[in-house]
């Protein structure tokens, strides 16, 4: 569902239910869903300069794994909780070195990536004719 690429050439590839696999000199290794280790449909992921593997999930929220250490957890966005987590499905990282992060049900979010601070507040962004603020279009 989504390929990035670290700073060590590692190609990481999100698949559809079946967690994530690191893919490194034609040797896989594969990171099975875990519920709150690993997620399940990750559908976006970014590779930042800090080692750190971004992944945007359906119905899972954000989550974040450390490349060092292999430790992964779920970021909560404003607005979620245990039950009612929001779909990511876009990064994309600007000039200022924020990475922003779109969602379906959460708005539009920006992390700081030099200390991964998340904006508490999330960008709302409107389709002209509607009042409905939480997508991202």
């Amino acid at each position: 569902m989504s390929l990035t690429v670290d700073r060590r050439d590692i190609l990481w590839v999100a698949c559809d239910g079946d967690g994530i696999y690191a893919i490194n000199n034609g040797k896989s290794t594969h990171f099975a869903p875990q519920k709150g280790k690993i997620p399940r449909t990750v559908m976006a992921m970014y590779c930042d300069k800090n080692d750190r593997l971004w992944m945007g999930t359906w119905l899972e929220g954000l989550w974040i794994m450390d490349l060092k250490s292999g430790n992964c957890r779920r970021i909560m966005l404003p607005g979620e909780d245990n039950g009612n987590a929001a779909s990511v499905f876009s990064f994309e990282e600007d000039k200022l070195g924020k990475l922003w992060i779109a969602t379906n049900g959460a708005g539009l979010f920006n992390v700081d990536l030099s200390d991964a601070t998340l904006t508490t507040k999330p960008i709302a962004v409107r389709k002209q004719d509607s009042k409905d603020t939480d997508n991202v279009i």
